[in-house]
């Protein structure tokens, strides 16, 4: 089981039971718009639940998928994941959302630090990369807070919602 702390934060392995914070950003169009998927109906978040937390049992894991709670009040506010292709390249793809309520309050630039200081210390990662839409100014703010590079720009290589995207994509070394 994969538990990450900060001062504010708690990141760990996703529930089941977690499913009524996931609904509510998975079913919220505003947090969905740069994702390839949702929003989702209460069988979509479900689905997409159980596929998340089957993840987590594979030799050797390849999907850190973990909620991220505030803890004070305790309240599951997001996800993050780190993911490969396989270990042995050293090479992981961080991805995340949070609830709409807590944008603006540091807790994705938080969780981002944390977990590739995890990827660095406990997963032996050697580089880490994030794509982004361009439009999604706040999660370009906080992937380049976190040291994060532009590496360059991939034309149209996202359809969402009908419509090709552009996206950004950040990589950042090992120190």
């Amino acid at each position: 089981m994969t538990t990450i702390t900060t001062t504010r934060l708690t990141l760990r392995d996703i529930h089941l039971t977690d499913w009524p914070a996931f609904h509510q950003m998975l079913a919220n169009d505003d947090v969905v718009r740069f994702l390839e998927y949702g929003p989702f109906d209460e069988f979509q978040t479900r689905e997409w639940l159980a596929h998340v937390i089957v993840t987590k049992y594979d030799t050797p894991r390849r999907v850190y998928h973990l909620a991220i709670e505030l803890k004070e009040p305790t309240s599951v506010i997001g996800w993050i994941a780190l993911t490969t292709l396989a270990p042995t390249t050293r090479e992981w793809s961080l991805s995340f959302a949070l609830q709409q309520e807590q944008w603006g309050h540091g807790y994705m630039t938080e969780a981002v630090t944390v977990v590739v200081d995890y990827a660095w210390k406990e997963l032996n990662a050697h580089r880490i990369y994030v794509e982004v839409d361009p439009a999604n100014v706040a999660s370009t703010r906080v992937i380049e807070r976190c040291g994060f590079e532009v590496e360059g720009r991939h034309k149209e290589k996202q359809h969402i919602r009908g419509q090709w995207r552009d996206v950004l994509h950040y990589g950042t070394l090992h120190p």
